[in-house]
């Protein structure tokens, strides 16, 4: 009888310090800017998204990292019981910034190629529309004179009509020629501006490398610690 009371005595014990071994170390908590999509790794091994966490007793080196940023890198010594705050103020590498310049440089630079070539062919376009309406207007002119040329019988009204006639027939060969020139060169200018803008579609625009990405994941695992030690969940962003 004592025997069986000695052994459950013991196990309760036993319990007990497995479970107070299991939970022993400190808190923290994660304040990061930006406090989206940030990752945590732990001991250059297992990498989670938290807020805070429980971590054992120790010494324990922590990197952050977003995409975009680089790493923010510290070394945390837990304590029993202790409570810890880490703050992370993330930078965007040189990297980074020369890829936002160049993304920035490489937009303007086809708006404003893309408004030069359509702003050209509008013109060209608009040349031409004109020019043809200047020809279709002497057309008419001469429709109309001719009419009142057949309709007439006054010697001097005949005399000016001949005159008017002559000189915009005479017009009308020179405007036709022009609006000839000008159809074409509207045709020619919409062709050559729907190649260069297909060019200019296929210009790849600068590509941003994320090498801390690279350096952050390099050997890491991704399944964390314990689940149940982790706080999971959205992140904030904090100003410090």
């Amino acid at each position: 009888m004592r025997k069986w009371w000695l052994s459950l005595a013991l196990g309760i014990i036993m319990l007990f310090c497995h479970s107070a071994n299991g939970q022993s170390g400190g808190t923290v908590k994660f304040i990061v800017n930006p406090g989206h999509d940030y990752a945590v790794k732990f001991d250059n091994d297992s990498i989670a998204r938290v807020r805070s966490c429980h971590l054992p007793n120790g010494a324990h080196h922590i990197q952050i990292w977003a995409p975009g940023y680089d790493i923010f890198d510290t070394l945390l010594v837990v304590n029993e019981g202790e409570e810890h705050v880490v703050k992370a103020m993330l930078r965007h590498p040189q990297e980074w910034n020369t890829w936002r310049k160049e993304s920035k440089s490489f937009t303007v630079q086809q708006g404003w190629q893309k408004v030069g070539l359509i702003g050209a062919n509008v013109l060209f376009v608009g040349n031409a529309v004109y020019q043809w309406n200047r020809y279709k207007t002497l057309h008419n002119n001469i429709e109309r004179i001719t009419e009142l040329y057949d309709a007439t019988y006054d010697p001097s009204e005949i005399q000016e009509l001949k005159i008017d006639l002559s000189q915009n027939q005479d017009k009308m060969k020179r405007q036709q020629w022009v609006t000839y020139s000008s159809l074409g060169a509207s045709v020619v200018t919409t062709v050559a501006m729907s190649w260069l803008l297909w060019k200019a579609g296929q210009k790849e625009a600068p590509v941003y490398e994320d090498k801390a990405k690279v350096r952050f994941y390099a050997g890491a695992g991704q399944t964390g610690y314990n689940s149940s030690n982790m706080e999971l969940g959205l992140t904030w962003s904090v100003r410090f």
